[in-house]
């Protein structure tokens, strides 16, 4: 199976499209976040559904895939082992580095790492900040509802 039109990578963002981790944000923030959170996502954390499917498929296709998320990077990695899904991602793009979405710094920084120019990247997004900033960086966007409406989106 080889990828569709011109694509090369696929840029997750991580809550919302890899998982659901809202209520593990709400409740490691009721006695604060850091260590509390990391600790009971590494127990809790699970894919949404369809995900493992898609990344299978992705890596099929020969795409690279990699993570771009607002999400600190030890959280992002914390997350990733829980899940034992790291081999499916080369790099962790993390806007901690960089302004946040909806500025598009962070896809623009894979962009330049990675030695791709963005018409060659697909962007899975939940947010209206996330789409906007993929758009702005001028990569396509697929747009999940998990976590938000079409119409938001």
């Amino acid at each position: 199976m080889t990828a569709p039109g011109n694509l090369k990578e696929v840029l997750w963002d991580l809550d919302g499209t890899i998982l659901d981790s809202r209520k593990q944000h709400f409740t490691s923030s009721e006695r604060r976040i850091g260590e509390i959170y990391r600790s009971i996502i590494s127990e809790e954390a699970a894919f949404l559904p369809g995900v493992v499917n898609w990344l299978k498929r992705f890596q099929t296709m020969g795409l690279i895939q990699d993570i771009a998320s607002s999400t600190a990077k030890k959280n992002i990695e914390t997350i990733l082992k829980a899940l034992d899904a790291g081999h499916f991602f080369d790099q962790i793009f993390s806007s901690a580095e960089v302004p946040s979405k909806p500025d598009p710094a962070i896809f623009n920084l894979a962009s330049e790492k990675l030695e791709v120019h963005t018409q060659y990247f697909l962007v899975i997004e939940d947010s209206s900040f996330g789409v906007s900033a993929a758009k702005s960086a001028g990569m396509k966007c697929l747009a999940v509802t998990n976590t938000n409406s079409a119409e938001y989106l």
